[in-house]
């Protein structure tokens, strides 16, 4: 298990993936410098003009194993936590064997199964997907411990603490598999015993109550997102997101050739590669649990796991897709069908536990026959039919290993059979998850260490205020993407953004309506940037605080800025330009009026007539010098701006941060309410004179959420550990 995540602790080794370099690394830079101030952030000021952090699920601001960060940095860190949860996944999967009645060594050979497939491999370059994964094993242990108890509530609360790890873990998608499958597991159990629904009820409420600040968080961002309508069938189906039908042999068989491993699959996250011979044993450890009277009870619904998973891996292609889109919650959310894969190969890897004891006793000439009859109609479907093996190669290699796993039995001893047909598949596995794809996105440093001299000049300009928005590349090697700033690879250099890229519940109802100031049609599932054409809108880009572009070469600058300041700086790769029409990161209005319907559009088309209006329930008449005035401000944290206003009338002082339900307004510490201003920002209206606008941010749930998750915990630690100081 060690070995097979060396690409992570190896020294002066770094895992840049896509993700890392900018989503997930990011992410934990946020994270960590409010940890390390000692504060929750429930914000983060970098994206979007500040978007909704805590309430990220996949970010997993308040999941404890996320803290080794603190000590060792987003890379290392990251490293460190995926090799754990590798080890967690692997013994817990020898555990969980063990529970169920597999013997040591088939339960060994599950642990190291589930490790070395390809599905698992892929998720751990997504650890906030790999972590939910992790808990999977654990989860069906603990719940079989809950049921079966029959002493005492120990395991009532050994199971709360599970379910909490698990919940708060990370990406949703995730999580919502494995709730499913502890779902289906947990049908088996109560049919199969009879009892415990109590119990499960008790260390059910506990888990919820323990994950409430996180979950509350969640919530409250969902309420705001304009992505969490889940995608539409047309989506779905895109060949990105599903197991494609002519390469899904391909994405699960996996080759030992080399080579790409999401071209040979099809798409990146369609990486199964559970092996020929994965496959074959784990089938016959289906077939022996299935017809154990004793077993039964678990393995149908694990088996129905892998038969469902693989369904919907393939997307919205048949009506038991279309049954589940429809009727279980949280399904239509699931980005990406094909992720399915991840828990159909951790059910897989448990049959090939079974499969390698049942071996023996189960491999007759007549099942012989039968594996020898399917893989000959697999070849006959692979060779003739719709699906393909990639290569001739690869074929030949998928039909060698199958007959390599019928001979076996009889050219070894009964007795060493399960070893040896054990050996067959983690050699098999082995050899595939040398080209995983970990090992082929190993760098030599980190990302966000160095900037290029263009960015490294525009992290010292950018300290005097401003958003940037970059008009870079959006393909070639991660560390490129962060040195071009690509969305959100921004904060690695902490500089502020309009921009972002998320996909999930930081983009903001308030934000994708903004959007359409800049372009009649965005795409709301896209940046900014990809809604911006040439020339950039300024003074509108201006208006919403954006006061630094960077254009990479290829773009021409007497196209794209014409009417910018620069460049003020530049190199081989990127140019830096000024905005001049840049309002400020705060600014005092003179003249406002109630918003009105289309206002982004009005924006884009009739901007001249209202550049000096701005829109909130609040009227301010100004027939003289209305132009805004900038205003001085700091941002003390993501939660709190602190605002300087010296004005001669009455202003509508605003701040480019997203007005959010939870922001706290004073002016010179008296209360006031707070105001959404065209439509996405905040602000305060005062009278003529001199101002300090506070404004901070914390949700009225927290302090509540913090003192039931507390308590809820402390009665789960009650009952871990009462029954053994009375025992």
């Amino acid at each position: 298990m060690i070995v097979s995540t060396r690409a992570f602790w190896w020294p002066s080794n770094h895992v840049v993936s896509y993700d890392g370099a900018t989503y997930s690394g990011p992410n934990t830079e946020v994270s960590m410098a409010a940890l390390r101030q000692w504060r929750i952030p429930f914000l983060n000021e970098f994206i979007f003009g500040t978007a909704p952090h805590l309430g990220n699920h996949a970010v997993g601001v308040l999941y404890p194993p996320r803290l080794i960060a603190l000590l060792f940095g987003s890379s290392l860190g990251h490293g460190l936590i995926v090799v754990g949860h590798m080890l967690m996944l692997g013994l817990g999967m020898v555990a969980l064997a063990r529970r169920l009645g597999v013997s040591s060594f088939g339960g060994a050979i599950a642990g190291v199964v589930v490790v070395l497939i390809g599905s698992t491999q892929t998720k751990t370059v997504q650890f906030e997907q790999i972590q939910p994964l992790a808990w999977l094993p654990l989860l069906l242990l603990a719940l079989h411990g809950c049921v079966t108890a029959r002493r005492g509530w120990r395991e009532v609360g050994v199971l709360a603490i599970v379910a909490t790890g698990t919940l708060l873990s990370g990406h949703p998608q995730l999580i919502l598999e494995v709730v499913f499958v502890a779902a289906l597991f947990t049908i088996g159990l109560i049919v199969r015993y009879r009892t415990g629904l109590v119990r499960l009820g008790v260390a059910a409420g506990l888990s919820v109550a323990m994950a409430l600040p996180q979950l509350l968080a969640t919530l409250d961002a969902r309420s705001m997102a304009s992505l969490d309508e889940g995608r539409s069938f047309a989506d779905l189906s895109s060949g990105m997101y599903i197991l494609q039908v002519r390469k899904a042999a391909q994405a699960l068989f996996g080759t030992i050739t080399g080579g790409d491993p999401a071209a040979f699959s099809g798409a990146f996250e369609a990486i199964g590669w559970f092996g020929v011979a994965g496959v074959i044993v784990g089938a016959i450890g289906i077939v022996a649990a299935l017809k154990s009277s004793s077993d039964r009870w678990w393995s149908l619904p694990l088996a129905a796991t892998i038969i469902l998973g693989l369904i919907w891996s393939l997307g919205p292609r048949t009506p038991v897709f279309t049954i589940a889109y429809r009727l279980i919650p949280g399904f239509d959310l699931g980005r990406v069908s094909v992720r399915w894969l991840a828990v159909v190969g951790i059910a897989l890897a448990l049959f090939v536990g079974v499969g390698v004891d049942a071996a023996r006793s189960l491999l007759s000439r007549r099942i012989s026959r039968t594996l020898a009859s399917a893989i000959v109609l697999a070849a006959i479907g692979i060779g003739l039919g719709p699906v393909t093996a990639g290569s001739r190669l690869a074929g030949v290699i998928w039909l060698l290993t199958a007959v390599l796993v019928l001979v076996v039995p009889v050219v070894v001893q009964p007795r060493h059979l399960g070893r040896v047909l054990g050996f067959v598949v983690v050699v098999e596995l082995a050899v595939m998850s040398v080209s995983a794809i970990p090992n082929r996105i190993m760098m030599d440093s980190a990302v966000g260490e160095a900037a290029s001299p263009a960015i490294s000049e525009l992290m010292s300009v950018a300290k005097s205020g401003g958003s940037v928005i970059a008009l870079t590349p959006d393909a070639g090697p991660h560390d490129e993407l962060v040195r071009g700033l690509r969305p959100n690879a921004n904060t690695w250099f902490d500089l502020h953004s309009l921009d972002g890229y998320d996909g999930g519940v930081q983009v903001t109802q308030p934000w994708t309506e903004m959007l359409r100031a800049f372009s009649a049609n965005p795409a709301i599932d896209l940046p900014l940037r990809t809604s911006l054409s040439a020339p950039v809108p300024s003074q509108q880009l201006g208006r919403f605080g954006v006061r630094w572009i960077v254009l990479d070469n290829d773009r021409v600058p007497s196209e794209w800025v014409p009417d910018w300041n620069g460049p003020i700086a530049e190199d081989a790769r990127y140019s830096v330009w000024e905005n001049p029409f840049w309002n400020g990161d705060s600014a005092a209005w003179f003249a406002a009026r109630p918003p009105v319907s289309g206002l982004a559009d009005i924006l884009r088309t009739e901007y001249p007539s209202v550049s000096a209006t701005a829109f909130a329930d609040v009227d301010l008449n100004c027939t003289e010098n209305c132009q805004p005035k900038r205003l001085d401000s700091t941002r003390v944290t993501a939660e709190h701006l602190v605002i300087t206003a010296e004005v001669d009338r009455p202003a509508l002082v605003v701040a480019n941060v997203q007005a959010f339900k939870g922001w706290q307004a004073t002016v010179n510490g008296l209360p006031v309410d707070a105001l959404v201003v065209d439509g996405i920002f905040i602000g305060v209206a005062v009278d003529a004179g001199n101002h300090i606008i506070e404004l901070r941010y914390q949700p009225d749930w927290w302090w509540p959420a913090v003192i039931f998750a507390i308590s809820a915990l402390v009665i789960a630690m009650v009952l871990v550990f009462r029954q053994r100081v009375t025992s």
